[in-house]
């Protein structure tokens, strides 16, 4: 793909939506047509109003002149760390497909250390589109084959390795790994990814929690939420309240869960992660009822349904309106009290 318009095709046809409702409040459909064809070139705002109607940042479809080979493996590295922090594989699968044409089309290109990365990202798509858990362990145990962890790529892998454990209830080897990144992590004179002590931090208090030391993941999560302040950085930082007010549930401290949950839903809704939003505003509801404020509960609820019926993912909807609607018969309407509220998925 190398024009504008194939890229937003390509995008626009794997969110399922139609020209028609792309174009809607842009411009007219024939316009869109004519875009996606090469036959116009389109205004930068009309082409910032189609990026985020198709939740793509505008770099996803510009393709500069002349590009280096530095700029194009920097510029993959972002979009890709975006892509995953807003679990979006299907952009991801393009942007990996891309630099596997790139790296093709170079035959002089020799960077081991970029194309370790996009073996790395091959293993996430292997799970999260393909379905494919053995195949993933086997890419991820490939690349620290070693088993020495040393540098951040490394760092990255075992984290993502450690992720997959997980879910294959695996967890006694998951913690080993995130036990031994983090400890390398701690060990590196100098980290060029800011991103990476949140999200290995968040996946270590995720398994302290789990294993029921909520004192330890108290004190990471403190620390990570430190690191962000200090690094002006934002990353993650709806995935820690979120779990800091879980945690302070658990201890019986409502106004604290209160307090942190409130910071984790307007951060996903500012950020517009719109599922993380609806799961968090039900969790949120769920104090409210604890703490006997079901006005404020209804009102976080209904806010939340409201918003489910915007996203466009159909399975999603109907799975977060069930829970929607459970929270509401178990608090608003008989008065029970809640199982262990769960904390969010890990971070790649």
């Amino acid at each position: 793909m190398k024009t504008i318009g194939d890229k937003i095709q390509y995008f626009r046809e794997k969110r399922g939506y139609s020209r028609k409702y792309v174009a809607e409040d842009i411009c007219d459909e024939s316009t869109l047509f004519r875009i996606e064809k090469g036959n116009h070139i389109p205004r930068l705002d009309i082409l910032q109003s189609i990026c985020l109607k198709l939740k793509i940042p505008v770099d996803y479809l510009l393709t500069y002149e002349n590009e280096t080979l530095i700029h194009f493996v920097a510029k993959i590295h972002r979009l890709c760390r975006e892509s995953l922090y807003f679990h979006d594989y299907t952009t991801l699968q393009y942007l990996i497909e891309e630099a596997i044409t790139f790296v093709k089309r170079n035959k002089s290109f020799r960077d081991s250390s970029f194309l370790k990365f996009i073996e790395w990202q091959k293993g996430i798509l292997y799970y999260r589109i393909d379905r494919h858990p053995r195949k993933a362990e086997q890419t991820f145990r490939k690349l620290i084959s070693s088993g020495k962890i040393v540098n951040e790529l490394d760092i990255n892998v075992a984290n993502s390795l450690a992720l997959l454990l997980i879910e294959m209830d695996q967890k006694a080897e998951a913690y080993r790994l995130l036990t031994d990144s983090m400890s390398a992590l701690e060990s590196l004179p100098f980290v060029e990814d800011k991103t990476l002590f949140p999200r290995l931090g968040y996946n270590l208090a995720y398994m302290h929690y789990h294993q029921k030391r909520y004192d330890l993941c108290l004190e990471l999560g403190y620390r990570l939420l430190l690191y962000l302040y200090s690094h002006h950085l934002h990353y993650s930082a709806g995935e820690i309240y979120h779990m800091l007010g879980i945690v302070y549930s658990n201890a019986g401290n409502l106004e604290h869960a209160r307090e942190y949950l409130e910071h984790a839903v307007s951060i996903f809704k500012f950020e517009l992660r719109e599922q993380l939003y609806v799961q968090a505003a039900k969790t949120l509801a769920e104090i409210h009822f604890k703490l006997g404020e079901t006005d404020q509960g209804h009102i976080i609820l209904q806010k939340a349904q409201d918003l489910c019926k915007r996203i466009s993912d159909l399975h999603s909807v109907k799975k977060q309106g069930q829970k929607i609607e459970h929270t509401e018969n178990q608090y608003a309407k008989m008065g029970l009290s809640s199982s262990s509220l769960p904390l969010l998925e890990p971070l790649y």
